[in-house]
């Protein structure tokens, strides 16, 4: 039993493993730093997430706009070839109206 004793008391006293303190600190930094990086990776792959379906939606939205946007474009263009026909007609209009209160005018002098 003595013998035993003997041999496990070296293991005990020499045994042990000296930390320097300031390595301690300098893993338990690394630690907290590899933690905030963890939850920041997380965070940010969300974010990532977020914004490719916001970049989705959006360029949903441009196709929709543009396509609106031809619509209206061609509607426009519609109506200002609708707007100069109607222009010309109520130009032709005057002219004969001017031209008809001539006539009635000379008509009437005789």
């Amino acid at each position: 039993m003595r013998f035993l004793l003997i041999l496990l008391l070296p293991l005990t006293s020499y045994g042990q493993v000296l930390v320097d303190t300031n390595t301690i600190k300098q893993a338990n930094h690394y630690l907290v730093k590899g933690a905030i990086a963890r939850e920041q990776v997380t965070l940010l792959r969300k974010i990532v997430t977020s914004d490719s379906i916001i970049i989705a939606e959006q360029d949903s939205i441009i196709v929709k706009v543009r396509i609106n946007n031809a619509y209206l474009r061609e509607k426009n263009n519609a109506l200002v070839s609708e707007n100069k026909a109607i222009s010309r007609t109520l130009s032709l209009f005057k002219n004969i109206s001017i031209g008809l209160s001539v006539l009635m005018l000379v008509g009437w002098l005789k």
